[in-house]
């Protein structure tokens, strides 16, 4: 539920604005229509969706979340492979012997 007419309006104009930046539309029949009018076709059919700002929010923390869990798991490979780095240069090292 949208909860205002504004709020339409600020996001139709927004996504006619990414059209033009050259973002493909995301509904048949776009050809030869002007990016407000394909923008409006968008919103109606539901490929766009406007967001709150609590779905921002909400968004957002998810966002915080996943990066989170991204570089939790990017340092423990790193740290994995710089242990398989030590552990072979104390065998050659070891050969060298």
């Amino acid at each position: 539920v949208v909860n205002s007419r504004y709020s339409i309006v600020i996001a139709t104009a927004k996504r006619a604005r990414q059209l033009i930046a050259g973002d493909g539309p995301l509904v048949a029949g776009a050809v030869g229509k002007k990016p407000f009018s394909v923008a409006v076709d968008e919103l109606y059919k539901g490929k766009v969706k406007i967001l709150t700002e609590d779905d921002t929010t909400e968004t957002e923390t998810e966002e915080t979340e996943t990066k989170k869990t991204e570089t939790e798991e990017t340092e423990t490979k790193e740290t994995e492979t710089k242990e398989i780095e030590t552990k072979e240069i104390e065998t050659e090292e070891t050969i060298e012997e």
